[in-house]
Formats: C-alpha cells, structure tokens, sequence
C-alpha cells in the first residue's frame, strides 16, 4: 500500500473488478456513467466525483469515504452497512426505502453535506449524522430509532409520520417538528433545540 516516500497508493474504481477489500480507490466515474453489482469489503474510497454515477445493486460493507462526492447518484438495489462518510458531498441524494432503492444498515456521517436528500421510507435505525448539514432533507415516514443527530444542521428538515423513539437531537439545530405526528417516546433534546416542538402546537416565544 505503500510507495515511494510512504505515499498511498490507490486504484480507479472502474479498474476493480466485481470485488473487491481493504484496498484505496482515488478515482471515481464520469457524470452518468455506472457501475453494477460491485461488491467492497473494508476498502477506503477518497476524494473520487461520483456526482450523477449509477450505481446499481452494490454492496458496500466497513467502507470509509472521505471527501466523495455522491451528489444526485443513482443507488438503486445497492447496500451500505457499517459504512463512514467523512465530508462528503450528498446534495439530492435520493436514499427512499423503495423496494428498488438503496438498503442503509447503521452507518456513519460526519461533517457531511447532505442538503435535499430523501430519506422517505427508509430503515435509519441506529445511524449517526455528526456535524452534518441536512437542510430541507425529507424524513417522512422514516424508522428513526436511536439515531444521533449531534451537532447537525436541519434547518427546513421534514419530520411527518417519522418513529424518533430513542434518538437524539442534543446539539442539533433549526429542527421543528410535531409531537402529534410522530412517535417520539424517548427522544432526546436540548433547552434550545426544544423550541423546536412549539411552532407546530402554535406556541410563540418572546
């Protein structure tokens, strides 16, 4: 893995082949191009432009991505599980639990910008979103049990008919959402993102 002077070298993922662990992929896909039925164990993705790729019925198992730019890919029929997105850019980013769409076991965000993303129907369940920006990103009728939003930005965020038992909004911010149309037995919250829960029930401070 290493070169000269120590330095990581990496592979071009269009060069490695249908499987694929623990190696370094640095180059991504043309806009529009695709990969299908790619399957990585534990390899580490960085800095690849995967914007508008297709990327269909992949299997990403213990990957990290750093600096990947995932905008407005196409993941229909792929698998992320114990997976860590390290500022990453996800703009768009369709994740909707349809029966074609993506499969996100508990994964990892930190420091990632995931503005517009769906996240409508899916099984988020044990996930963390550290330090992420997720304005204006749909979470209706999404399983969010125990999930962490540390430190997130959710500005616009929708919450209708989402299941927030057990999670967490400690240190999250812009946040409102209707107690009465979700399941939030359990949720954690702070004093200020907590003002959060009013503007639904017409409350106003002053």
């Amino acid at each position: 893995m290493a070169g000269d002077g120590g330095a990581e070298r990496g592979v071009a993922l269009a060069d490695v082949g249908a499987y694929a662990a623990s190696v370094t992929i640095t180059e991504g896909l043309a806009p529009r191009t695709g990969v299908r039925g790619l399957d990585l164990d534990g390899c580490r993705v960085v800095g690849l432009s995967l914007s508008q790729a297709r990327l269909v019925g992949c299997t990403f198992v213990d990957c990290r991505f750093e600096s990947v730019d995932l905008s407005m890919a196409d993941l229909v029929g792929s698998r992320f599980t114990g997976c860590t997105f390290v500022s990453c850019r996800m703009l768009g980013l369709g994740w909707s639990g349809t029966a074609a769409g993506p499969v996100l076991d508990p994964n990892v965000f930190e420091d990632c910008r995931m503005d517009d993303a769906s996240f409508a129907g899916c099984d988020l369940s044990g996930t963390t979103f550290r330090r992420c920006r997720l304005r204006d990103a749909d979470f209706t009728g999404t399983d969010l049990r125990r999930v962490d939003f540390d430190g997130s930005d959710l500005m616009g965020a929708r919450f209708e008919r989402a299941d927030l038992r057990g999670a967490s909004l400690v240190g999250a911010i812009g946040w409102v959402l209707d107690p009465r149309e979700n399941r939030v037995k359990g949720l954690r919250v702070d004093a200020t993102g907590a003002l959060g829960l009013l503007p639904p029930l017409g409350i106003d401070m002053v």
